[in-house]
């Protein structure tokens, strides 16, 4: 009789101490990629929300202008909020806030003093204390005619600016003295904003460009596109 002979080269089942850390590794690119993507998509539906919010703003503000014989919303100061402030005056020389102005555009029939115009927020803005920050500034130095060098705040002066100073500008002649489609009349609001001087409310913005590498701006002649940290457009 032969005798018995016992094979060692037989694997036993299950996997090695290789494949598991093999395995291991794949899964941790994948939730890699996957956090990457969710960040980048998260991202890029912010910056879709900010665009639409702007060009709803651009027509509210074309609504209001008509029904102020081509007036533009003012005097503004130059940080807003998408908060309601005061009661809608007949007197063009008392508004403050653009929510104050656009809020019936926007379907806010009988605003109260406080009330967030949710329309108007911006994709940074998710709770009550972010909310009563500015969001947006509006422009204060248009340069004028072909040379650009009579410069004029197109919203108006808030108090206690002279009474001359503080009528907006008609959006006709706006579009009449500007290069419209590449002036901006609102940007995005962050603490590198380069006319943002350094008011009470600086620290309650952004620090920096919410979507990284630009901001959002409106045109004055409805259009929405992306500047640089110095506000020039791409």
């Amino acid at each position: 009789m032969k005798p018995t002979r016992f094979s060692y080269n037989r694997r036993a089942p299950g996997f090695s101490l290789v494949e598991v850390l093999v395995v291991i590794l794949i899964i941790a690119i994948l939730a890699v990629l996957s956090l990457v993507g969710a960040k980048m998509f998260i991202k890029t539906a912010a910056a879709a929300k900010d665009a639409g919010t702007l060009r709803q703003i651009s027509t509210c503000i074309n609504m209001y202008v008509a029904d102020h014989n081509d007036y533009l919303p003012g005097p503004l100061f130059t940080g807003q909020t998408p908060v309601y402030n005061k009661a809608p005056s007949s007197n063009i020389k008392e508004w403050r806030r653009m929510a104050d102005c656009l809020a019936p555009y926007m379907g806010y029939d009988e605003p109260k003093s406080g009330d967030c115009i949710e329309p108007m927020a911006s994709s940074w803005q998710k709770d009550t204390t972010t909310r009563n920050s500015p969001s947006y500034y509006v422009q204060q130095k248009l340069p004028l005619g072909d040379a650009g060098t009579t410069v004029q705040c197109p919203w108006g002066k808030p108090a206690p600016a002279a009474n001359d100073d503080r009528i907006p500008m008609k959006l006709q002649t706006v579009m009449a003295q500007t290069r419209a489609a590449r002036t901006w009349a609102i940007t995005e609001l962050d603490q590198q904003h380069p006319d943002i001087g350094n008011p009470e409310w600086k620290d309650k913005v952004p620090q920096g460009m919410i979507h990284g590498s630009y901001r959002l701006a409106l045109y004055f002649d409805g259009t929405v596109g992306k500047v640089n940290q110095k506000n020039a457009a791409f």
